[in-house]
């Protein structure tokens, strides 16, 4: 007799492992009854017969992924902390037969599927999350409030803004409304971003088919050229440390095209060692309602869409990817970080600006409360009629015919106050500092420091971001004629790396051509000085320079 069985596993956190198995004989042959007491994989078994179910609680848990080699999977007892059940669904002939011999061969039959790669396939978690996701998620979202401006951190209440003791929901919001907000991470981040793009990035095509070039003028299908979709990279980087781009193939289109995707989105991801280097072989992005989900199975790309309903996530479309007739067999996944295009989450380059402007905006808040109450002066009168009343101001005066009456204004003396402000100039002042420090080359007391080791801490985080957008040129061009995308210097994307350097001025520009014409400096030197002085166009190379200088020689000489 033939039973579809399908292989689940559900979590306590509501999460499910997945996998719609091939059509699987339950007369399989029956293990030895020892055998089977000592599987530790389905230790107790209990019937849901309301839906049909076994469920077989694991004492320990399949890995997700293959047999890689012949080599056993490594057993887990918890996966992100979530306890997890194995479950099979029969047919309901076969659950019908309750836990007689039935029960025996549904036992045997899971664990030959766990057992034989060829049989069970691929496993997959749907709906958790990586390890290292929600240790990361705080402080992204910590900084997306920051940059959002004074809105989105009033919005969040006493997230960002404590209660004082006693205080009425009426109280604290007078107390957070008086409160300002300075928007100096926003507007660091603003002038980064400025700086890195003053000059154009450096895009090069060698020998590249016009198909790479539309890729460049218009790489999302909505009209964004490449250097404003590195702008944005740059920018998602710079705020929470961590940026995606998948480059797929548009059927219609006839051409590549990329998305983005933000830290919060890249929900899973799993590395596997092949050869002498880690590949990413599965990751699950959040896409809108939807998860997508790219895994590498048998050596093919596949992409699964998943969406959830009453609580369950459901497999709705699965397709491998490929380009022709064959199947690929890496994911287009790129990521992007400050310090490499690593999977793994990295510190936030703007985290001690953030830090300090939070800081400075709780002072803020103490410091309009106290002006408030303290620096408002308040009347007080004694050996007045209190039913007459009393007004303050240049046309009243207070008259009174009781002997020893006396009125005055009570007002805030002393260095409190003083205090705060202080306090809140010294967090501006080193929010300034930690902004120009990013900008300062690290010292070169040593010999060996090579050129990374010269670039200032943004530098360093650009020169990341050059490698990891190259590699997007890379995939992109592979999909278009097939090139590997690990091929060294077919295609590349650079943006400015010397941001220390600033426009030449003309007393300098006028020592540096006498220095060329007396000798002490060649034109190649010369040239190299006006470039990086912004005297050439942008764009324009030191090469291309030189070329047109010969022209115009050669043109006079004629």
């Amino acid at each position: 007799m033939k039973s579809g069985l399908t292989l689940e596993a559900r979590g306590e956190g509501g999460g499910a492992w997945a996998k719609p198995a091939s059509e699987a004989s339950a007369d399989a042959s029956c293990p030895h009854p020892a055998e089977r007491t000592n599987a530790d994989r389905l230790r107790t078994c209990e019937a849901e017969t309301s839906e049909r179910w076994l469920r077989f609680e694991c004492g320990r848990v399949v890995k997700v992924a293959k047999r890689n080699g012949g080599r056993p999977v490594e057993p887990l007892d918890r996966v992100n902390g979530v306890k997890w059940f194995l479950v099979v669904r029969m047919s309901a002939g076969v659950a019908g037969k309750g836990r007689g011999v039935a029960w025996c061969r549904v036992e045997w039959r899971v664990r030959e599927l766990l057992r034989n790669p060829w049989c069970y396939g691929w496993l997959m978690i749907i709906g958790s999350k990586h390890a290292e996701y929600g240790p990361h998620l705080a402080e992204w979202s910590r900084a997306r409030d920051v940059l959002a401006g004074e809105d989105a951190v009033k919005a969040a209440g006493d997230k960002y803004l404590p209660r004082l003791d006693s205080q009425s929901n009426e109280e604290y919001g007078a107390y957070k409304e008086r409160a300002s907000f300075l928007g100096a991470t926003s507007h660091t981040l603003e002038e980064y971003l400025d700086l890195v793009f003053r000059r154009a990035p450096a895009t090069k095509l060698e020998a590249c088919t016009k198909g790479l070039q539309a890729f460049v003028a218009d790489c999302d299908l909505w009209g964004m050229d490449f250097g404003r979709y590195a702008r944005r990279i740059v920018g998602e980087v710079l705020s929470v440390g961590r940026a995606g781009s998948l480059v797929l193939w548009d059927s219609a289109g006839v051409r590549p095209w990329v998305s983005s995707w933000r830290a919060e989105d890249v929900l899973d991801w799993e590395l596997q060692r092949v050869g002498e280097r880690s590949t990413l072989v599965r990751v699950v992005l959040q896409d809108g309602e939807r998860l997508r989900a790219l895994r590498v199975d048998d050596g093919a790309c596949v992409q699964d869409f998943w969406v959830k309903s009453d609580g369950q996530w459901s497999l709705v479309e699965s397709a491998g990817l490929r380009r022709g007739d064959a199947p690929i067999g890496f994911i287009p996944f790129v990521f992007h970080g400050p310090k490499h295009s690593r999977p793994e989450p990295d510190r936030l380059p703007l985290g001690d600006i953030i830090t300090a402007n939070l800081d400075h905006y709780r002072l803020d808040a103490d410091y309009k409360h106290g002006l408030h109450f303290a620096a408002l002066p308040t009347a007080w009168v004694t050996g007045f009629d209190k039913a007459s009343p009393l007004r303050i101001g240049s046309s009243a005066a207070w008259v009174s015919d009781i002997p020893g009456a006396s009125a005055g204004f009570l007002e805030f003396t002393g260095a409190g106050l003083a205090y705060i402000e202080r306090a809140m100039e010294r967090i501006e002042r080193r929010m300034a500092l930690l902004g120009a420090r990013m900008l300062e080359a690290p010292g070169s007391g040593g010999n060996d420091g090579g050129q990374q080791a010269q670039l200032c801490g943004l530098g360093s985080v650009v020169s990341s971001l050059n490698q990891s957008l190259t590699r997007v040129l890379q995939i992109a061009r592979w999909w278009i004629d097939g090139t590997e995308p690990d091929g060294a210097g077919q295609v590349s994307f650079a943006m400015n790396t010397d941001l220390a350097s600033r426009a030449i001025s003309a007393d300098q520009l006028s020592a540096a051509v006498v220095a060329w014409k007396a000798g002490a400096m060649s034109r190649e030197s010369l040239l190299d000085l006006l470039k990086r002085g912004e005297v050439l166009p942008d764009g324009r190379t030191v090469a291309q320079e030189r070329a047109l200088i010969h022209r115009v020689s050669g043109g006079s000489a004629g």
